[in-house]
This record gives C-alpha cells, sequence and structure tokens, in this order.
C-alpha cells in the first residue's frame, strides 16, 4: 500500500510509518517545518527506514499541492491525517480569546479539510481508499482546559463519518482511531511521575498506560483490502 502519515515528527507517527514498512508498505510522512523534516528524515534514515516526505504547512497548506500531487500521480491507497498544532491546556472556555480559537480552528480544521479534498479524487478513480483520523478518547469524555482541542477533533470526527456515508459505495473507507494516554514525548512529563501513573492505572481496566507500538499496530484493521468497518470509531485506551 501507499500511505501519507501527515505530523511525521510525532511519537505516534514515526511509530506507524516504522510498523506499516516492516509490512512491505511505502510511506510518505508530511512535518511542518523545514527544521522537524529534516530531524524527521535523519533519524529515519539512522534506522534504516526508507520513508520519504515534505513540509506541509497548516498556515499554508496550498504551497504543498504539488508535493502533495507528486506523491499521488502513482496512486495513494491511505491518508492517516495525525497532524495537530500543539495544544497546551490553558485557561477555562469563558476566559479563551476568541480571535485565537477562530485561528485555532482555522489552522487545524481547513489543513486538514483542505488535504482530504486534495486526496479524494485520486481514490474516487482507482475506487479504493482508506481514511483515518487520529483522534482522542477526550473527545468523548471531555477534559478541563483543552476546550479548542475537543472542539477540533469532534470536528473532524464529524467529518470522518460523514465521508463514510459519502464515499463508502466506491470502497474508500473512513474511520476514527481514538486514542487514550500513551507514553510519548508530550505525555512525558505526565507518565514520568509515578503517583500520575499509579493513579491513572486504577482507572484504566487493563492498568496500564499505552504503549506507542500498540497504537501503530491499532491502524492495522482499518487498512485491510477486503474491510467492512466504515464510519467507525475505535477506542484504544486500554
Amino acid at each position: 500500500m501507499k500511505i501519507l502519515v501527515t505530523g511525521g515528527s510525532s511519537d505516534i507517527a514515526k511509530a506507524i510509518i516504522k510498523h506499516r514498512i516492516h509490512k512491505g508498505d511505502d510511506v510518505y510522512f508530511t512535518s511542518s517545518s523545514q527544521n522537524s523534516f529534516e530531524k524527521t528524515k535523519n533519524e529515519y534514515f539512522e534506522q534504516n527506514i526508507n520513508s520519504k516526505g515534505f513540509i506541509f504547512s497548516f498556515s499554508e497548506p496550498e504551497s504543498s499541492k504539488l508535493d502533495l500531487m507528486n506523491i499521488c500521480n502513482q496512486g495513494l491507497d491511505v491518508l492517516i491525517l495525525n497532524a495537530w498544532t500543539r495544544n497546551p491546556p490553558t485557561r477555562k472556555f469563558h476566559e479563551e480569546k476568541f480571535d485565537k480559537i477562530r485561528s485555532y480552528f482555522e489552522l487545524n480544521l481547513m489543513a486538514n479539510i483542505w488535504l482530504i479534498q486534495q486526496v479524494l479524487p485520486i481514490m474516487i478513480s482507482q475506487k479504493f481508499g482508506r481514511i483515518i483520523f487520529i483522534s482522542s478518547f477526550s473527545t468523548q469524555n471531555g477534559t478541563g482546559y483543552y476546550s479548542k482541542y475537543v472542539m477540533g477533533k469532534s470536528a473532524i470526527e464529524g467529518l470522518i463519518k460523514n465521508l463514510a456515508n459519502e464515499y463508502g459505495e466506491l470502497n474508500i473507507l473512513s474511520n476514527t482511531l481514538r486514542l487514550g494516554i500513551f507514553k510519548t514525548s508530550r505525555t512525558k512529563k505526565y507518565w514520568s511521575k509515578d503517583s500520575y501513573v499509579e493513579k491513572m492505572s486504577k482507572i484504566i481496566p487493563q492498568n496500564s498506560l499505552g504503549e506507542i507500538d500498540q497504537a501503530a499496530k491499532a491502524i492495522d484493521v482499518f487498512l485491510e483490502k477486503d474491510q467492512y468497518i466504515n464510519g467507525a470509531s475505535l477506542d484504544v485506551t486500554g
């Protein structure tokens, strides 16, 4: 399969890319800046992982159109939407600046929407495609001080369900993968504390935080060529 994974510098994306390359797929990734692109490319090179990519700026998605089309010209089987701007906890919703909320949505929602619109015609022409959105279990439970993040992820989840209805008959299947708490570099400040791990282990039925390799393997069920899963949301939360 030919796969494009956005947000290639994140731990989850790296795990997915490595896992799918080991399965024999042709995998490409995007990074938001030249620095992150070079860093990610060098990391893959050092690990003897043959993955290629390009810079995809959320603020200027159309600037990536030529690079995207160069990849898609020979067909694209899978789009994995993993890129999202960093969103540290800020303040309660009524204290959020409206202009910042609007800017946040323009970046995250519109860039992902633009990318989907570019890829869909390729998938329609080949009557095959898989679109997977990497979301968060917080869209179900909510979480304090992350209103923009939860709203944005929920909006794309809604779009994914609608894509499943509009394009399923063309064997273009769209699904969401909702991740719980995984041991990534972004969450290290939490899981590096024994007290936090002990607290969360009591909440999680599997009694442990997720490993990033487990998130990568959860993707596999959506990528089968003879698949009957469409418009689903798979919670990977332990």
